[in-house]
């Protein structure tokens, strides 16, 4: 994908099978790109932002309001790539990469922000251009564009990274846990097949089997204490 000009946004929708949504919204920045609408390539650059955050905060089973602005999308989306728990030097490691967060973050806040105040000046599906609007130089466009490709390209990486920092939670080690998940909810039986609850989140939602079972652990640690 060398020859296309969002190429590192590109290898992201390869390498993840564009489960983050933003195939078409690229195709469409790029078309933009081809025929010099600069306009219309940083409207659909702060679309990509906008779909790859809520797709990975989805996957995070992390909320966010529905009218929240791309500059808080895209702080939130990085932020919830901690350095997890367990690894060695764990303290050192977390406080090293949260300054780095830290400082790419407000960075990113005000790129972001700059990427919504154009599309918002010049986009023309923003609010509507008359054939006598001045366009933005494609310069302007064309360094949004190579933001873009650069900010959703490092946050696929630290979603990467974290995910192999994350130590590994063996089912097998849980089984109070998983028989608390059993009780508190119906087994799923598909073509005669019976699945369990705790098999079904481990499995299709690990990150929320991690959650769940630090919350879970942290209650039993509570009431041990009194």
């Amino acid at each position: 994908m060398s020859d296309k000009f969002f190429s590192q946004i590109w290898d992201v929708i390869d390498r993840s099978g564009d489960k983050f949504r933003i195939r078409l919204t690229t195709s469409a920045a790029e078309a933009a790109y081809s025929c010099k609408e600069s306009g219309l390539m940083i409207g659909h650059c702060k679309a990509i932002i906008e779909s790859f955050c809520k797709s990975l905060l989805d996957e995070k089973v992390i909320e966010y309001p529905d009218n929240c602005k791309i500059k808080w999308l895209a702080k939130r989306a990085v932020q919830a790539l901690d350095v997890a728990q367990g690894v060695e030097n764990e303290k050192k490691a977390r406080d090293a990469f949260k300054g780095l967060i830290t400082s790419f973050a407000n960075n990113l806040e005000v790129a972001a922000q700059g990427i919504g105040e154009l599309r918002n000046d010049f986009c023309p599906l923003a609010h509507g251009r008359s054939n006598i609007h001045k366009p933005l130089d494609m310069h302007y466009a064309e360094f949004v564009g190579r933001q873009t490709d650069s900010i959703v390209s490092f946050i696929f990486e630290l979603l990467n990274n974290h995910r192999v920092l994350e130590p590994a939670v063996a089912f097998q080690d849980n089984p109070e846990f998983n028989d608390y998940l059993n009780d508190e909810f119906e087994a799923a039986e598909i073509y005669g097949d019976s699945y369990l609850p705790a098999e079904i989140l481990y499995n299709l939602k690990p990150d929320k089997y991690k959650d769940a079972l630090k919350e879970y652990q942290a209650d039993d640690s509570g009431e041990q204490e009194t």
